[in-house]
């Protein structure tokens, strides 16, 4: 019998309590069953907690799902419907840069979540691997490896402006854009970066109020755990 084992990465706030991810055991299959269930509740959750206050129309989010450049997974297709929608407006302040990545030489500073939201609308015929936007990619990414947390804004060296903590959004929204890139590059190193954000997700997950955070928090914890799923399979490890 395959023993349970704990997820260990997600029983505190991963904001306030980092974690470093270093000299983990390496625990097999029950570790890949551990971290299932764990995304599996928090999942089910997130959707306990707007049910009932939902709007029916979930257009605005199955746009955002095909700006993502991904295929909707079964579990998001059966939970839009169930996830509150926000107004255009509001779906705007995410998708208004879409496909805009500016050159770093061009910007003094530039808003996290403006960044994510170029980089998430990067053009599918135009891979998240094209210079620019790979770069600004990689260098987002270190930052939060780096510092385990993203500020609200940077210059063009990728060093904060002041110390405004980015809004949540910025979280479940890099999530999507490294989980994007891995999708669209084969690279690991994005599906690991999107597996730590995911963890930080997940450890806390009941404190995000905003019924959109908690949308796309939904969406980048979907996608994650189904590009996770795809690995095992592809490597041959049994469900």
């Amino acid at each position: 019998m395959t023993p349970n084992i704990p997820y260990e990465y997600t029983d505190r706030d991963l904001l306030e309590e980092p974690e470093s991810y270093e000299y983990s055991e390496v625990h097999g299959r029950p570790f890949l069953d551990a971290y299932e269930r764990d995304r599996a509740s928090v999942l089910d959750s997130i959707e306990a907690s707007v049910s009932g206050r939902c709007s029916s129309d979930a257009s605005h989010w199955r746009g955002l799902l095909e700006a993502v450049g991904t295929d909707p997974s079964r579990e998001i297709e059966r939970s839009l419907p169930r996830l509150e929608s926000r107004t255009k407006s509001d779906v705007t302040e995410f998708t208004a840069a879409f496909g805009q990545v500016p050159d770093r030489d061009q910007v003094d500073q530039i808003e996290t979540v403006e960044l994510e939201a170029s980089l998430l609308g990067y053009p599918g015929d135009r891979p998240l691997n094209g210079e620019i936007a790979r770069t600004w990619l990689d260098c987002l990414t270190k930052r939060y490896e780096v510092d385990k947390r993203l500020s609200a804004r940077y210059d063009s060296d990728m060093d904060p402006i002041d110390d405004e903590p980015a809004p949540c959004v910025a979280y479940p929204l890099l999530s999507l854009v490294a989980l994007v890139s891995h999708e669209r590059t084969g690279n690991l190193k994005y599906l690991n970066v999107a597996l730590k954000l995911g963890d930080l997700l997940s450890s806390r997950h009941e404190s995000i109020d905003d019924q959109g955070t908690l949308a796309v928090t939904y969406l980048a914890l979907a996608v994650e755990r189904d590009a996770m799923q795809a690995l095992a399979t592809s490597v041959g490890v049994e469900q």
